[in-house]
């Protein structure tokens, strides 16, 4: 399936739903605005290891958050998506199911934060930009939010 990369204009995500597995490719030209969405995808590289793909997008009437081959429905009561920052350059995502955790990340974005305290103009829209992750965890589980998304995004089953 092809998703909007979150941060990059030029790019789209082929995106296997089936392994979680993700290719960024670089676009001619921006999209246009009137291009079918589907959802997005970002990548983060864990701290001391690997890069792993995020997507979040809309699969029929449900909004689906997705790592690797692991999916996540952001209507089940019992699924929270939390980010904090233990450090300021440092932030951990995690996935509780039932109160239990299924999935955590702990990634860096040194170079983030100091573009941001270079950038007098900085504010909570660059901010949203910047994190994916925080993004998903303030906004997924918001009816309000999957509502807009229902009523903006296609599904990814009629791609």
């Amino acid at each position: 399936m092809q998703l909007r990369y979150w941060t990059r204009a030029y790019r789209e995500v082929e995106f296997d739903v089936a392994n979680g597995e993700a290719r960024a490719v670089r676009l001619s030209s921006p999209r246009p605005d009137a291009a079918p969405l589907y959802g997005y995808a970002a990548c983060e590289r864990r701290l001391f290891g690997r890069r792993v793909w995020f997507a979040l997008y809309r699969d029929g009437d449900d909004v689906v958050f997705q790592s690797a081959a692991r999916r996540w429905l952001a209507a089940d009561a019992s699924v929270r998506f939390r980010h904090r920052r233990p450090l300021p350059f440092v932030s951990h995502f995690e996935v509780l199911v039932g109160g239990r955790r299924e999935l955590s990340i702990r990634y860096s974005h040194l170079a983030r934060l100091v573009w941001a305290l270079i950038d007098t103009t900085y504010d909570g829209i660059d901010q949203e930009h910047d994190y994916f992750l925080e993004f998903v965890a303030g906004q997924a589980n918001s009816t309000a939010w999957r509502d807009h998304v229902a009523a903006r995004w296609q599904s990814a089953g009629d791609a």
